[in-house]
């Protein structure tokens, strides 16, 4: 069984409140379990940035969803992002997790 892939969805904003989530929180994870967590920092120059984005969605099987005022007032991820991963959990091929970032 491949090891599980999960997606965080973050507005850039929060950055480097997601990078210090990720420190401290899910690289205990990625390395008890194998999970990989792709966020936009895997995005190497050059590369088409939303069909890696859209890649990355498609594989995922845990969204984590960083939830803040700037995440709930983005256009990209409410209307791009969230349209993707939305029929994802909607058949039961991955699942959510909220994380509040901060107050909203």
């Amino acid at each position: 069984m491949a090891a599980p892939k999960g997606f965080i969805c973050y507005a850039r904003k929060n950055m480097k409140a997601v990078k210090s989530f990720h420190d401290e929180h899910l690289r205990t994870i990625e390395r008890q379990y194998g999970v990989d967590f792709w966020w936009d920092t895997h995005i190497e120059g050059g590369e088409a940035w939303q069909r890696e984005v859209a890649a990355a969605i498609a594989a995922a099987d845990i969204f984590l969803l960083m939830v803040s005022p700037q995440w709930l007032a983005s256009d990209y991820i409410q209307t791009v992002e969230m349209a993707m991963i939305g029929p994802r959990v909607g058949s039961g091929s991955a699942i959510v997790v909220p994380i509040l970032i901060s107050k909203c």
